[in-house]
């Protein structure tokens, strides 16, 4: 078996960490509703005043500074801070902090996971849905790259997607907040596939490059069919000046191979460590296991022999191959 190919022997290239759960928007696609880590829902559930199965869906109605309480006190922060750096003893190069929720909740969680990084050499990226980057501007200038999750291509789309009347407006007051610090990070858009993109995809494309965007990527919703993309939507993503994951026949997606615990790791919330951001099963978590003896392991090791040969988890039907776009930071 070659280096790289049912083995750790490639090396970790890409740690993604989710702070926190919590989060200020009500997206009705949000993964977030649904939580499949049995540790998660039991604090969530002792946390709302019932007792749930490992597979839990919450009510989206649920106020999100319980949701920070509950997430906050699952992993203490500096095991997430150890984690970081030892990923970048690992040869990690690249740590995004995502979510899970909006990581600009908890800013002080957020932005000492981003500084751990930053002091071991790692480029940074944040994953944000923009609506809290004016009060943390001068501590985002920072950062390497800034990805917005924008839902629409105008504001009144944005935010019945959003389900934050005016989440908009203080994407668009933050990003000019930003533009008064220096260095600026570079900026990318995620764009949830739905409906409403599909049929306006140049106009979706127009508010990328009116956002500073420099690439685009769209992802299918969990659970959809892959959609067809309408013709010419590609091409013009490209005449306005956009990498992006648009054009590759049909599909949004034309994989160059999963890179899921061949080279990436996520670590969620609650701790657990699983080789992408669509797994909700891992091996093991941070609490019990330190990092390397997680890539070393013999589960993930299975993961990447299952990978090798073709098999994959239901999960997988909805990726969007972040792969390429953690490889390209």
């Amino acid at each position: 078996m070659s280096p790289g190919v049912g083995s750790a022997s490639a090396g970790l290239r890409v740690l993604e960490v989710h702070p926190t759960l919590a989060c200020n928007v009500a997206c009705g696609f949000c993964g977030l509703r649904t939580l499949e880590t049995a540790g998660t829902v039991r604090e969530l559930g002792g946390a709302i005043g019932g007792e749930g199965p490992a597979r839990n869906r919450l009510d989206a109605r649920i106020d999100w500074p319980i949701r920070r309480h509950v997430a906050e006190s699952l992993v203490p922060l500096p095991a997430l801070v150890e984690a970081v750096k030892a990923a970048a003893e690992l040869g990690c190069g690249v740590l995004t902090v995502s979510g899970g929720g909006e990581p600009l909740t908890t800013p002080e969680r957020t932005f000492a996971l981003l500084e751990a990084g930053r002091s071991v050499g790692m480029q940074t990226r944040i994953v944000t849905n923009g609506t809290l980057i004016a009060p943390q501007a001068q501590r985002l200038a920072g950062i390497d790259v800034l990805t917005l999750s924008i839902l629409g291509p105008d504001a009144a789309t944005h935010d019945a997607a959003a389900g934050a009347p005016g989440a908009f407006a203080r994407v668009r007051a933050g990003l000019d907040r930003l533009d008064t610090h220096r260095p600026a990070p570079r900026r990318e858009v995620h764009t949830a596939l739905t409906s409403e993109v599909l049929a306006r995809l140049p106009e979706m494309a127009d508010m990328v490059v009116s956002l500073g965007g420099e690439r685009w990527w769209l992802l299918p919703l969990k659970g959809a069919p892959a959609p067809e993309i309408p013709a010419g939507a590609a091409a013009y993503a490209s005449r306005r000046g956009l990498r992006h994951n648009l054009g590759h026949g049909d599909r949004t997606q034309a994989s160059s191979g999963c890179v899921a615990a061949e080279s990436q790791l996520v670590i969620h919330a609650d701790g657990t460590v699983t080789p992408c951001c669509a797994m909700r099963w891992g091996s093991g978590d941070i609490l019990d296991r330190a990092l390397p003896e997680v890539w070393a392991g013999a589960w993930l090791s299975g993961v990447r022999g299952a990978l090798a040969a073709g098999r994959r988890a239901p999960s997988c039907a909805a990726c969007h191959d972040p792969s390429r776009e953690e490889r390209e930071i």
